[in-house]
């Protein structure tokens, strides 16, 4: 797990990483966060999965982006995206 909250800043489009924990930023009490409870669904799947992702972005404000794929419970495929600045997130093995 990332120690370094700033660590989000190094990573780049083809990184390999893995969910591993609900970003801290979800426990302050006066953060807001636009459709928490479906946004905290995705990090839960994504930890309960382990599975290994890639930067496949970074945006005009420096955030890098994973996009994955899951299937919804009529077993259509469901696009999603997360940016990765916070501390959710660990390098994978290339």
């Amino acid at each position: 797990m990332n120690s370094n909250p700033e660590a989000w800043r190094k990573l780049k489009v083809g990184d390999r990483v893995r969910i591993v924990r609900i970003p801290s930023f979800f426990s302050d009490p006066n953060c807001h966060v636009p459709d928490a409870q479906e946004v905290l669904g995705l990090y839960h799947t994504l930890i309960d999965l382990g599975i290994v992702l890639e930067i496949d972005e970074i945006d005009e404000l420096g955030h890098p982006w994973i996009s994955y794929d899951l299937t919804n419970d009529d077993g259509e495929g469901d696009c999603h995206g997360l940016a990765l600045d916070d501390d959710s997130w660990e390098l994978a093995e290339p």
